[in-house]
């Protein structure tokens, strides 16, 4: 025993000094020991701390700063080019994302456009633009408006794919061109689009069961979990999203978690169009400074467009990239683009924001070249700038008041106007040659070209290097979609279960907000029955029996007329569709762009979740109408539960159709402004040619096809059939009679209500194919 502790101790003082040897002591707290420390680059790891310090500075350089965390995962912290050098294992609460870097090469974008008279015309809006983003960046794109922030953005992110847009130059991550952006990159758009009547939570649980499928529960919850509390939004988790109708989560929660929607899946990129729009100057700042923690925390390249941010919001960034009129006039840490535009432009004004600063030296360069240089204007060399105005409109066609005495150089003009000293440059073009020609653009291309010359793009296998928890063994040349699917770490799912599991989120998403709504659960419900009350009320017991044939057939004719205004309102019940489906059309362009899930899962999920709406609020209806009217006979061979049950069919097959073809209009609806301009075309037409005006047979051949497409018509055939039920009697006349006068006595009710369904079920498979056509087109405008 004595043997026993006497080794145990040796041990246990051979293992301290082995510790003592190769520890060093924390600089933040000397009691806590830490196992590395790399001086050179103000690194230092210890525990699950870990402290990278940025210096802000000009060039390629930048670092992280994280702290806290158990999940091991791999940082690359590069001396010269983020993208080579060294690779180190640390901790951090939130995972680190894979490190890419995004570089952009001569990137000119085009738009060929057609004027009023069909001429083509090419309109230029990005001019051989240089750009270059490494890990743990925060990069804003600014400049005034129409200066192609948001086109870059989508050129970057690989948005741009149409065929108007004629595309030069190369974007490529780690060297690759050839890759699907859509796997690596996420978007946050300008306009949040969020269903109101979900919790931050549930909104969380269930983008999270969409983009991580090989997750447990337990593990997305806890990914939720983290992530709610980087973007400041545990307190609020259970709090509805909220919208134009449902008060909810102020609009910097909402940002943040539009944001935190996307940072699920660690993007290596993160795209932001104008993520401050909304927002007063206190609340955008601490969205950004949420941004650049996130960006230097794990390490993923954040990307914005921004306008004028104030001063303290203007610092953040690591890069700003200032764009006007397609050309790059300025690029680097903030500090370069104020020293640049400070020697080049105009001197930096004190007690001046140099986010404004910069934005109105480029309006200033830009008004110079458009107003001034091009026209001669004459003004007194005392002129105010009222007069100056004036004289300006002489350069816009129109005749000025009065004639001036003599010239002023745009020198006095642009002094009078803005308080700068005007630039000697005659214009943008010349500008940018300028800022290519400066060190500050001659980094840049210096940066690209050795980041390219650094990287190996002969074998794809490259990519998975550093990245972490990827497996790489055996690795053989892939396609370009199963290299992004792994770097995305999506790894594939088959098609069937895939299919399954994403409908299951998408029709749970939609029925939540569905029926926490309680315009669809008590205003259509209540609207719905009111309207049938007030049917009901104006054909009130109908009667059936005449004292004569004259008076029989008046009241036949009423009961069609019932029967014509029910069928017509069914058809325009599925406005209320129409207008959800054009509504969520953007978020779905999104979301499946970015590869959440299929065009086709969406479709389904929506018919799922629409059918119960769809259908109950129309029984109802039918129903009301059906009793208070009285258009059955309990005296027919026919049971009246028989007669109720064809009435029912042919209201709920007429719904069916009617929703069906409000699929196909939503496909290439744009807007709700779109969708109540066809809409009621197409009732119109359709009720014109239901056979209630004029029988069928008589409508003229050239246009009578489009009564085979009709959806008022089969309802409206549907229902005589279920009130003149063939070889009954109606009072002293048979049913054959008057189904006679309407061409419809030999027509099978059933026969009716299959064809309405099948056509329903064509016009949702054309639905689907129109839908997965415009998604490409309506993906590159966005």
């Amino acid at each position: 025993v004595l043997a026993r502790r006497v080794n145990f101790l040796l041990t246990f003082l051979v293992v301290n000094l082995v510790v003592a040897k190769f520890s060093f002591d924390d600089p933040k707290n000397p009691s806590k020991k830490s196992s590395v420390e790399i001086k050179d680059n103000g690194l230092t790891v210890g525990g699950n701390n870990l402290d990278l310090n940025s210096s802000k500075g000009g060039g390629d350089q930048s670092s992280y700063d994280a702290k806290g965390g158990s999940s091991a995962a791999a940082v690359r912290c590069s001396v010269t080019d983020h993208s080579m050098d060294m690779s180190i294992n640390i901790n951090l609460g939130m995972n680190v994302s894979k490190q890419v870097t995004l570089v952009a090469k001569n990137l000119t974008v085009e738009l060929t456009k057609r004027d009023k008279f069909f001429r083509k015309k090419v309109v230029p809006i990005l001019k051989s633009v240089n750009f270059m983003a490494s890990p743990g960046q925060l990069i804003g794109i600014m400049g005034p408006s129409g200066s192609g922030k948001s086109t870059l953005l989508n050129a970057l992110s690989g948005r741009l794919k149409g065929r108007e847009y004629n595309i030069k130059g190369s974007v490529a991550i780690n060297g690759f061109t050839d890759i699907d952006l859509g796997y690596l990159t996420r978007m946050v758009v300008q306009d949040d689009y969020l269903l109101p009547y979900l919790t931050i939570k549930e909104t969380m649980d269930i983008v999270a069961g969409l983009r991580l499928p090989h997750y447990s529960k337990k593990d997305r919850e806890e990914k939720i979990i983290e992530i709610l509390d980087i973007m400041g939004l545990r307190h609020v988790q259970d709090t509805y999203v909220g919208g134009i109708s449902k008060k909810g989560i102020s609009g910097g929660e909402m940002k943040r978690l539009s944001i935190a929607l996307e940072l699920i899946q660690n993007p290596p990129i993160l795209f932001l169009d104008e993520p401050t729009t909304g927002l007063d100057a206190a609340r955008a700042h601490d969205l950004l400074s949420y941004l650049s923690s996130l960006a230097h925390t794990t390490g993923i390249i954040v990307i914005c467009s921004i306008h004028t941010p104030r001063s303290q919001t203007f610092a953040l960034f690591d890069k700003i990239t200032l764009l006007s009129r397609g050309f790059v006039l300025g690029q680097g840490s903030p500090m370069d683009v104020v020293t640049f535009f400070n020697d080049v432009v105009t001197p930096f004004p004190d007690n001046y924001n140099p986010a404004d600063f910069i934005i109105d030296a480029t309006s200033l360069v830009e008004l110079v070249h458009k107003k001034v240089i091009s026209a001669s204007i004459y003004v007194p060399k005392d002129a105010t700038i009222k007069e100056i105005e004036l004289a300006e409109r002489n350069l816009d066609g129109e005749e000025p008041l009065y004639e001036f005495e003599k010239s002023v150089s745009r020198d006095d003009i642009s002094m009078k106007l803005f308080g700068l000293e005007v630039p000697s440059i005659e214009s943008l073009d010349e500008f940018h040659k300028i800022y290519e020609q400066s060190v500050y653009g001659e980094n840049v291309k210096k940066g690209i070209d050795n980041h390219l010359r650094c990287v190996d793009t002969s074998n794809p296998q490259i990519l998975f290097e550093n990245y972490g928890n990827i497996d790489s063994a055996n690795m053989k040349i892939l396609p370009t979609q199963t290299i992004c699917q792994k770097i995305a770490r999506l790894s594939p799912i088959p098609g069937p279960i895939r299919f399954c599991r994403e409908v299951k989120y998408l029709t749970k998403r939609i029925l939540l907000n569905t029926w926490r709504d309680p315009n669809v659960t008590v205003g259509l419900l209540l609207v719905n029955t009111i309207m049938a009350i007030i049917m009901g009320g104006v054909f009130f017991s109908l009667p059936r029996a005449g004292e004569n044939d004259f008076d029989t057939a008046q009241n036949a004719r009423n009961i069609i007329g019932l029967i014509f205004f029910v069928s017509t309102s069914i058809s325009f019940f599925s406005i209320k569709g129409l207008v959800v489906t054009v509504d969520e059309r953007f978020v779905m362009n999104k979301e499946t762009y970015s590869k959440m899930y299929t065009p086709i899962s969406y479709y389904f999920s929506r018919m799922v979740a629409d059918f119960p709406v769809q259908h109950i609020q129309t029984l109802v209806y039918t129903t009301i109408v059906y009793f208070m009217t009285g258009v059955y006979d309990q005296n027919l061979k026919t049971s009246l539960a028989d007669q109720f049950g064809l009435w029912t069919a042919s209201t709920q097959a007429g719904v069916f159709l009617s929703y069906s073809f409000s699929y196909v209009l939503s496909s290439f609806s744009t807007s709700t402004n779109t969708v109540f301009q066809i809409f009621p075309l197409f009732s119109l037409v359709f009720a014109l040619l239901a056979g209630y005006f004029v029988t069928f047979d008589q409508i003229p051949v050239w246009i009578r096809w489009l009564g085979w497409i009709s959806t008022v018509r089969y309802t409206y055939t549907g229902m005589i059939l279920s009130v003149f039920i063939p070889g009954e009697r109606f009072s002293k006349v048979t049913t054959d009679f008057f189904l006679d006068q309407f061409n419809l006595w030999t027509t099978d009710i059933w026969l009716n209500i299959i064809v309405a369904i099948c056509l329903g079920l064509a016009f949702r498979i054309l639905g689907y194919f129109l839908t997965a056509f415009t998604l490409r087109n309506y993906k590159i405008a966005s």
